[in-house]
């Protein structure tokens, strides 16, 4: 049960037995209205950040990865070059920027043959005439491509071929880059939320049973309890900030590399 839920019960208690007035239960029960509303939004991220990872992962629909909200950050990851070897080998797109470049660089040297080389033909034919008499033939048509070399779709082809190149080349630039700019956001994202799960959130919840046992024992009023706990609410939102940010920073360093980061 949540602190709030558990602040409504006291100040139920206390208004039953005369130490409060029905002012605290309200006050209580619009504290719990919003808790419960700020968990149901903490929940929505959550998923979308898992959906997104599982997105990048490549998961089958329904098939989600199995992340748990104290979940310790995942390990260290390899070196950044290594990473970049990596990602130059298995981004999907540079690949496909290559393999284009390759099939029209292809496509353009046939036609240029094409143009060059006569394409000969067989032909052969047989009749039979009036008298019995039996007559085959045939002939060889060599065309000679004085004409029409298809120099205009060559052309247009080795065009098409430098830009799937040029493309390829600039992903080839941008990756590293790519790379380097992930894992400083999940660094960045891995020290935020060690500083929350081992410092701040053992804290908060220290200073939230204390809370909870003074206005119990009637040591503290409901309003200073609800401003306390406001404070202790922005401080796990934070936490869940940070937890969402680290997730969203591994789903960064998956996608820049094109593959699962161990």
């Amino acid at each position: 049960m949540s602190l709030a839920n558990r602040l409504l019960e006291a100040a139920r208690k206390r208004a039953h037995a005369g130490d409060v007035g029905t002012l605290d239960v309200e006050l209580a029960q619009i504290e719990q209205t919003s808790a419960e509303q700020a968990r149901a939004a903490a929940e929505t991220d959550r998923a979308r950040a898992v959906d997104r990872l599982a997105t990048v992962l490549g998961a089958a629909p329904g098939d989600e990865p199995d992340v748990v909200w104290h979940e310790p950050p995942a390990a260290d990851v390899p070196p950044e070059t290594a990473l970049v070897a990596r990602a130059l080998q298995a981004r999907p797109d540079l690949a496909a920027a290559r393999e284009e470049h390759v099939r029209l660089e292809t496509e353009a040297t046939l036609t240029r043959r094409r143009g060059t080389l006569p394409n000969p033909t067989l032909r052969g034919w047989y009749r039979e005439e009036q008298r019995g008499e039996h007559i085959a033939g045939g002939g060889v048509d060599v065309p000679l491509p004085v004409f029409d070399r298809q120099a205009g779709a060559e052309i247009a082809q080795r065009a098409q071929a430098s830009a799937a190149a040029a493309a390829a080349d600039r992903l080839a630039r941008e990756i590293p880059r790519a790379v380097h700019l992930a894992l400083v956001r999940r660094a960045a994202a891995v020290t935020a939320w060690q500083r929350y799960q081992h410092d701040a959130l053992p804290a908060a919840a220290h200073v939230r049973d204390l809370i909870e046992h003074a206005y119990a024992g009637g040591y503290l009023g409901l309003p200073d309890v609800l401003v306390q706990q406001g404070r202790l609410v922005d401080l796990e939102a934070a936490a869940i900030g940070a937890w969402l940010e680290l997730r969203e920073a591994e789903a960064d360093l998956v996608e820049a590399v094109g593959e699962d980061v161990p």
